[in-house]
């Protein structure tokens, strides 16, 4: 698992990029939005990057 912290902003449809990820590599995707509650999911960088919807949940 890589130490390594980047951001990357999503666009106007919720997409977001990060480049230069290294390929068959395992990481942790931290998502935070103003409002809800904090997701982490892990991902693998494999043959298709994408990772689909994520749903936020309202903070309490």
């Amino acid at each position: 698992m890589h130490r390594r912290r980047e951001t990357a902003p999503s666009g106007n449809y919720g997409d977001f990029e990060f480049k230069n990820l290294e390929a068959d590599t395992q990481y942790i995707l931290s998502i935070e939005h103003a409002g809800c509650k904090p997701r982490e999911l892990r991902v693998h960088t494999g043959a298709d990057p994408n990772v689909g919807t994520i749903v936020m949940e309202p903070a309490v």
